[in-house]
């Protein structure tokens, strides 16, 4: 047997974990920068690609061997418990957060109807403007759907003699059906965000498509020279043309040029982590991407309406603080979601860890 083999075949699959958590950290992050700053060239620019990026690696990684009842039990535990938990602690939250910063949050707890806030939750839709509590969570109902989606597809190409161009033909129908509502039907505000799920499919079976091809090893110079030009297209994109992609309200300023510019943007960061050698940091964040997106809406409110040296850079949109308020927000969910690790796992989507044979003889 060659051993030789089976070691550069590790260090494949090693390598292809690697960029994938290097490309959802730089993701997170992306998400938790744009939440951060409003109404600039910078924010248009983030906001054109770091969403339809989670929904091209979930294709990248996307799997479905077991049956359909543990597939559906395993989304919920690690999707919609946390988003039903977190948006039940989030809505208390913003109630109580209303009553002295209510110009800031846009809430007014005089008419502050709480049921419509819980069937909004339970509802999952953006549009509804029920999930203002903690908005970034929309996300996730919608990746339920579309990950429902997929198994679905997959399931039925693998009974073709060639399921990738099954896949290549469910991703021309989800592309077509995009067009078809966005121009024509306009279809709107379903459960779980049901029509948003289909405009970021195609990014998805995109995702699944290319992960089924072994595509050449590029050497590093030129992952990196590609990244930089797809980044300088979709800069360009929305510096010259105004490109706006807002994915949790389906605001297109023009479909097809949100799709290149989108892609383009996704790519970028694809061949910038495939470039990236090592970094433990950004695997890290990469692995624990779940408890950013769940809880980085409080810290960020926090610097933008309470503490009072962060409110009027954050205000004014200034860079360089923005991206520091970022920073620590990311870094004070980390260490959040330690914490949540321990007490109650089952809230961020992680399971508590099992003790080692070791650790019951001691004890």
């Amino acid at each position: 047997m060659n051993m030789s083999h089976i070691t550069q075949t590790n260090d494949q699959i090693s390598k292809r974990i690697d960029w994938i958590d290097f490309a959802k950290a730089i993701g997170i992050f992306l998400i938790v920068f744009g939440h951060s700053i409003k109404g600039t060239i910078a924010h248009t620019f983030v906001y054109s690609f770091h969403v339809p990026l989670f929904f091209y690696l979930t294709g990248a990684t996307f799997g479905c061997r077991t049956g359909y009842g543990k597939f559906l039990l395993k989304r919920v535990k690690t999707l919609l418990i946390p988003y039903w938990a977190v948006m039940a602690v989030s809505i208390v939250i913003f109630y109580f957060m209303g009553s002295f910063t209510a110009d800031s949050l846009d809430v007014n707890t005089a008419t502050f109807s709480w049921k419509d806030y819980i069937l909004g939750s339970l509802y999952g839709n953006f549009k509804t403007g029920f999930l203002k509590a903690n908005a970034p969570l929309w996300f996730l109902p919608c990746i339920f759907v579309v990950q429902n989606l997929m198994y679905g597809i997959i399931k039925i190409t693998e009974r073709l003699k060639k399921p990738i161009l099954g896949v290549l033909t469910a991703l021309a129908l989800s592309i077509l059906i995009c067009y078809l509502n966005y121009y024509i039907f306009k279809i709107s505000m379903l459960p779980f965000a049901i029509e948003t799920a289909f405009y970021v499919l195609p990014y998805t079976l995109l995702g699944y498509a290319l992960s089924k091809y072994k595509l050449p090893q590029l050497n590093r110079l030129l992952s990196v020279t590609i990244s930089v030009v797809s980044f300088g297209i979709c800069f360009a994109s929305c510096y010259f043309f105004n490109v706006i992609c807002n994915v949790s309200s389906d605001q297109y300023t023009n479909l097809s040029l949100c799709f290149v510019t989108a892609l383009c943007g996704t790519f970028a960061v694809v061949f910038l982590c495939k470039a990236i050698p090592s970094s433990k940091p950004l695997s890290y964040l990469g692995k624990n991407t779940m408890v950013v997106l769940l809880l980085h809406k409080f810290p960020i409110l926090f610097f933008q309406v309470i503490f009072k040296p962060t409110v009027e850079p954050m205000k004014n949109n200034f860079i360089p603080v923005c991206i520091i308020i970022a920073v620590i927000t990311v870094g004070m969910c980390l260490v959040a979601g330690e914490i949540i690790k321990i007490i109650c796992p089952w809230m961020i989507g992680a399971s508590r860890k099992k003790r080692s044979k070791s650790e019951k003889i001691k004890n």
